[in-house]
């Protein structure tokens, strides 16, 4: 099956650490300011092999493009506002 364990670092501090594949939404513990940030996905996956996949933030309509393998992808300079939707980062099958 498809199951990554991705990390979430925010101007290179982990701020998700490594989560284990169940289907929940893990928060971060942290709030952040209104800002501009650097959002990094660290992606590998618990079963070989791994398979191509895409990193989304639905909220700020970002995609990467098709990964594979263990590797961290960085969207650069979000622009973090007070009352913007929950930044929720998917790993899906590309």
């Amino acid at each position: 099956g498809f199951h990554p364990i991705i990390a979430v670092l925010i101007d290179n501090k982990e701020e998700i650490s490594n989560t284990v594949y169940s289907g929940s939404v893990r928060y971060s513990d942290t709030t952040f300011p209104a800002s501009s940030k650097n959002v990094d996905v660290y992606c590998l996956f618990s079963n070989q092999p791994t398979l191509p996949f895409r990193i989304r933030i639905p909220s700020k309509n970002l995609t990467s493009p098709t990964l594979n393998g263990p590797q961290t992808y960085r969207f650069a300079n979000l622009v973090i506002n007070w009352g913007d939707p929950d930044l929720i980062v998917i790993v899906e099958p590309a």
